[in-house]
């Protein structure tokens, strides 16, 4: 089954994207250079549940519990207007900061050699202990985190936690406001290079499109240029973890600069506890690359992790997307060690210097810049510390009383648990009652 849905936006302003159905601009709002044209297709394949039976003692038992089906969302986005001549056209990536590619499918262990006898109602006593032992990015589906999600729990983890469980309760409000975000981001991106899109047709394909993206950047950041979107990976504590880099360039000392840029409603610079949640979010990139430049991730970690077929044929598109790029590739294995060997004899140097930069979102005027001093003990402990609950080590944890003024701004305040719990605390009651006192 195949749906498609047409979405058209402005660069500066949010985008709409519909529900059912294929709209088209308003009568006054024609295509016109500058405008976006978003084409979502959105493939559903279902594998049918394969359960095998085996006899054992006699009797019948599950050896394996039916298999998830494979959900694929890819996507393709196009600028429309005129491409500056000599510009080189890097390829557009489908990741999160404009159309996602989500894989998700149920991550099979291995099979374990003893044969696990039948429990109570026919359940095996390994189905109850797969159970009580997934984690949170077991329950997820998820092969690899964001540097986003780990960035969220600096502010909040509880919040991170029924953003992923209870999205319908989130405030279309903030929903607005990141579309607007993501808008603002665009058309930064747009002034650098153009955008070309690129059918995925298998999760191969979507990380060969990444690959790509790797190496038209490295050469341009050694020829001095300025690259935007630039993808980082690695291995944090036995997880992988990916990201994308705003900006990298040369400041005029030469010194090798990370750029994030962060939108903001208020016009005025963020609070101290935004800021240490966008510092960890830069000093973590800063981490994946230099581990990247340096050849700390090996091409078998890279697709053990991510559980990809390195002799899975590339799609149409992304081979002659390679060869325009100068790259003769039939298979994702051929992209990966070019783009590993690439990385390994780039003599890329490591981030000098961190900065993020604030910008209004109505009036797109810039409000300030923050720069980050990077400690790396500290980023390994809080990595080590937020990556703990995705492998199941510790329960999630809301905001500290110090840190309660952040529950009035969230959309879960109400059916917080934390926040519930740590309301009938004994420090909690003395701070009302001192509260109480003051007033009176």
């Amino acid at each position: 089954m195949l749906k498609e849905c047409y979405y058209w936006s402005h660069i500066l302003d949010p985008i709409h994207i519909p529900q059912t159905g294929r709209p088209v601009p308003p009568s006054d709002q024609t295509p016109r250079p500058g405008w976006l044209f978003f084409l979502h297709t959105l493939k559903s394949r279902r594998e049918s549940a394969q359960v095998e039976d085996d006899l054992v003692a006699g009797e019948r038992t599950a050896r394996e519990r039916p298999r998830r089906p494979s959900i694929i969302w890819s996507g393709e986005l196009h600028a429309c207007g005129q491409a500056q001549a000599g510009r080189r056209r890097p390829l557009r990536d489908l990741g999160p900061k404009s159309c996602p590619f989500l894989f998700c499918r149920d991550s099979q262990k291995p099979e374990r050699s003893r044969r696990p006898l039948p429990g109570p109602g026919g359940v095996t006593q390994e189905v109850v202990e797969r159970k009580r032992a997934e984690t949170p990015l077991e329950a997820s589906r998820l092969r690899y985190l964001w540097v986003t999600h780990l960035a969220a729990q600096v502010w909040c983890e509880q919040q991170m936690v029924y953003q992923r469980e209870q999205p319908e309760l989130g405030s279309p409000e903030n929903a607005a406001l990141l579309d607007l975000g993501k808008s603002i981001h665009l058309a930064r991106e747009l002034e650098d290079h153009d955008l070309v899109p690129i059918c995925a047709t298998s999760q191969e394909d979507s990380w060969a499109i990444k690959l790509l993206n790797l190496l038209l950047m490295i050469p341009a950041l050694q020829a001095g240029q300025r690259v935007r979107e630039f993808p980082v990976f690695g291995v944090l504590e036995g997880v992988f973890v990916v990201g994308v880099i705003d900006q990298l360039g040369y400041t005029p000392k030469g010194e090798l600069q990370l750029n994030e840029l962060k939108t903001r409603k208020e016009a005025s610079m963020p609070s101290r506890a935004q800021k240490k949640k966008d510092g960890f979010q830069v000093s973590l990139y800063k981490h994946l690359f230099d581990a990247m430049v340096r050849g700390c991730l090996g091409q078998e970690s890279f697709i053990c992790h991510l559980q990809l077929r390195p002799e899975q044929p590339l799609g149409p598109q992304v081979r002659e997307q390679a060869l325009c790029a100068g790259f003769t590739a039939c298979r994702f294995q051929d992209l990966l060690e070019l783009a590993f060997l690439n990385l390994t004899f780039s003599d890329l140097p490591p981030i000098d210097r961190l900065q993020v930069e604030y910008v209004h979102q109505e009036t797109n005027a810039s409000l300030g810049t923050q720069v980050v001093a990077y400690e790396e003990e500290t980023v390994k402990a809080e990595g080590r510390y937020f990556l703990a609950y995705w492998k199941g080590q510790r329960d999630p944890k809301g905001v500290e009383v110090e840190e309660a003024w952040k529950c009035r701004h969230c959309a879960y305040s109400e059916v917080c648990r934390w926040r519930m719990a740590r309301a009938g605390s004994p420090t909690a009651r003395i701070r009302q009652k001192t509260t109480r006192g003051k007033q009176a």
